[in-house]
């Protein structure tokens, strides 16, 4: 894993432990004594968390994205379907096109033989 992937895992961790209400800034540094940039972000995270305020949207709102997201899966399985079955339709399509050439073959053959 990379060391900035690992640097922004490290930071992930923390915002949950900060939304969490725990604080475990210090092990964090310990563990990256190296790293000048990581308590900064650290402290910035918990600026932020101090500064935003919770939201709680209206329950209509909370409603109408449900209702909204259920109509769209509904839309997108239909579709699924609907494709599922126009590509079943070829091959069937296909083989019985094939069929229908091997018996126009066979009549022209003992149309010729007789």
């Amino acid at each position: 894993m990379p060391y900035k992937n690992l640097i922004s895992d490290v930071l992930a961790a923390h915002a949950d432990q900060i939304l969490q209400g725990q604080n475990y800034e210090e092990p964090y540094t310990r563990l990256f004594p190296e790293d000048k940039s990581l308590p900064p972000l650290l402290n910035l995270a918990e600026q932020v968390k101090e500064t935003l305020q919770p939201v709680s949207p209206p329950n209509a709102f909370k409603e109408k994205l449900q209702r909204d997201l259920m109509a769209a899966a509904r839309l997108k399985q239909a579709q699924a379907e609907q494709q599922n079955e126009s590509s079943l339709f070829v091959p069937l399509l296909i083989s019985a096109a094939i069929a229908l050439m091997g018996l126009m073959f066979l009549r022209l053959r003992q149309q010729s033989a007789a």
